[in-house]
């Protein structure tokens, strides 16, 4: 399980991966992959060489 925090205006967020339990997680989402899209378009290139396990289809 994917686990992170952060904090945003004074207030800590948990996150975990693949969460759909907030009320706005269909907006988030998409800002989520309006991001990857931009660092894409930008020349990001996702790089797994370092993980220790294989990834699932839906995972990046």
């Amino acid at each position: 399980v994917g686990l992170s925090w952060t904090e945003i205006k004074g207030h800590i967020v948990h996150l975990k991966a693949h969460d759909r339990s907030h009320p706005q997680s269909t907006e988030i989402y998409a800002k989520i992959d309006r991001l990857k899209s931009k660092a894409t378009e930008n020349g990001f290139i996702f790089d797994s060489s370092w993980m220790t396990r294989s990834l699932n289809e839906n995972e990046t």
